[in-house]
């Protein structure tokens, strides 16, 4: 192997086998962590050895490395799959950050870094919060980081007759935010990890600015919402998203504008400035590449409503910027009028499921004593 650090990723979903499969292909020793549950979706890639990558690197070319990618080891223990990394990659949905949190707090040892990929809203301080609880030190031992968005723009697809997994990856970020938590700790963590994350990475303020910019809150939900019947009959929402008739909707427009504006009002009012992160280049989406790189749609299966874009985004994006806009008294009508219909859409109390202040035990904390937690680690 050409580089020295080992990496371990957790998650074998779409983030997770394209992090695997594009680092071994550059000369990365990475071990595939899977929950013992899941184990089915990772038997082709045992039987295989492997599987298929492909795509672009959202700058004009293909990733460097591309073809099938032989991997040196996939488990289901936990123990075995950390022992012994620099790296620990955390890429599964917001909803499971604490579960592996609480699987890794036994087996963390000092100088190992871990990462969301991404944090979604507050992740980082969730999954720190429960290390601290199991006795783990995120302040001088183990560094925590979230991102702000995924580095890719990915998918995986089995291709049953052939039991071969082919990962496409549609782009690559040209830029992407990242804090630890606390922020002491970012610089250090980038210095060791950016060759990772093909260095894209820039350092963000701390994790209140990757979590309150974290994209996927201000996007799939309000098209999940305004489209919920064309969602009924069938429409792919893995694909909607990039309909040419719904980027041009003033209605969603309209809503779109608001949500930023309530977004921007809480970064006003906790002493962050407000920014536009452009992660993707202009034009990235534009021909040849979403006709060279996107594959046709396909079937996600199930209730059409019942997918990441309300179940996650809403409990784990919205619920968690409208809990701490409160707590600061910044009204967000909009966003919380998005949560309440996606409550009764999937009749799901996503008020209820959903990351607060008092859940990530920043409850009652002035700005000043936010900022010195998420700075320093110091409540």
């Amino acid at each position: 192997m050409e580089n020295k650090l080992k990496v371990s990723v957790l998650g074998a979903g779409h983030g997770g086998l394209t992090f695997t499969g594009d680092l071994m292909l550059r000369g990365y020793d990475v071990t595939l962590y899977e929950l013992p549950r899941f184990s089915a979706n990772i038997k082709p890639i045992l039987d295989k050895g492997g599987f298929e990558i492909t795509g672009h690197d959202g700058l004009g070319n293909t990733l460097p490395k591309t073809g099938f990618a032989e991997i040196n080891k996939v488990t289901t223990d936990i123990k075995e799959a950390v022992e012994g990394v620099n790296v620990i990659l955390v890429n599964v949905p917001a909803f499971a950050h604490k579960e592996f949190a609480e699987k890794l707090s036994t087996e963390l040892k000092k100088g190992q870094i871990v990462t969301l990929n991404p944090g979604s809203q507050f992740g980082a301080i969730e999954f720190g919060n429960v290390l601290k609880e199991k006795g783990v030190d995120i302040i001088n031992e183990v560094i925590i980081c979230e991102t702000m968005s995924n580095l890719y723009a990915t998918r995986k697809f089995l291709f049953k007759n052939e039991n071969l997994y082919r990962v496409w990856v549609m782009a690559t970020k040209a830029t992407l935010p990242i804090a630890a938590f606390p922020s002491k700790n970012t610089e250090k963590a980038v210095k060791i990890i950016q060759d990772i994350y093909h260095n894209r990475l820039i350092m963000a303020s701390n994790v209140l600015e990757t979590s309150i910019y974290s994209m996927n809150a201000y996007g799939h939900p309000l098209f999940m919402v305004l489209g919920a019947i064309d969602m009924e009959a069938g429409e792919e929402p893995e694909w909607s998203t990039f309909d040419e008739r719904k980027k041009r909707s003033q209605a969603l427009n309209n809503i779109r504008t608001a949500v930023r504006k309530e977004r921007d009002a809480l970064l006003n009012a906790i002493n962050l400035e407000v920014k536009e992160f452009r992660l993707y280049p202009k034009g990235w989406w534009d021909p040849p590449y979403k006709n060279e790189f996107l594959p046709p749609p396909y079937e996600i299966g199930g209730n059409k409503l019942k997918m990441r874009y309300l179940t996650e985004d809403v409990p784990y994006g919205l619920v968690p910027v409208s809990s701490i806009s409160r707590m600061f008294k910044v009204n967000t009508p909009t966003i919380d009028a998005i949560i309440q219909l996606a409550s009764i859409i999937n009749q799901t109390d996503y008020w209820k499921e959903g990351r607060t202040v008092e859940k990530l035990g920043i409850n009652g904390l002035n700005i000043e004593q936010l900022h010195r937690y998420v700075n320093e680690g110091i409540l």
